[in-house]
């Protein structure tokens, strides 16, 4: 005689079991949206800072082309150094390529960082690297500094390039 023993197949999951591998998918999918996040925000930063160091070198290589008696004018007044600020106008008369120059910078500044503030320091230098303020000496140079600064929701950022360009008068 058989014995009358039930036999009991049971197959799946428990509810416990379920709770525990949904508990650890979610707290690995919200570590990966945070890392998302990071990665979003230091690619909005690098993006921010590509465009930065673009629009610095934008006058320094533009001023590689115009003519250091241009340059000469642009300082003004007998005066070592000047300094360009984007949120002013260039105290010019005339239409030099350096004033061209530098409102069409100000231009493409003020259409990517409208809250930043961007600035050209240009010296003149002779062979010895002192300031000259007349352009007699055939060892001249200039030294351009462009500087951008800019804030964002980590705060404020600051790009500086410096380059010197030597020109006989």
């Amino acid at each position: 005689m058989r014995s009358a023993s039930k036999k009991t197949d049971i197959s799946g999951f428990s509810l416990v079991e379920v709770l525990i591998a949904t508990a650890i998918f979610t707290i690995g999918a919200l570590a990966l949206f945070g890392l998302e996040v990071r990665m979003l925000r230091a690619s909005a930063q690098a993006k921010w800072l590509t465009e930065a160091t673009r629009l610095a070198q934008f006058p320094l290589e533009g001023f590689k082309a115009v003519k250091y008696t241009d340059i000469y004018t642009f300082i003004q007044d007998g005066q070592k150094s000047t300094t360009y600020v984007t949120t002013s106008t260039p105290n010019f008369s005339d239409d030099t390529a350096a004033k061209l120059l530098m409102d069409a910078w100000q231009l493409e500044f003020n259409n990517h960082f409208p809250r930043g503030i961007g600035t050209l320091k240009i010296t003149l230098l002779d062979g010895d690297e002192k300031e000259v303020t007349e352009t007699s000496g055939q060892d001249v140079e200039a030294r351009l500094k462009c500087t951008v600064t800019w804030t964002s929701h980590n705060g404020a950022h600051k790009v500086e390039l410096e380059q010197r360009i030597a020109n006989a008068f």
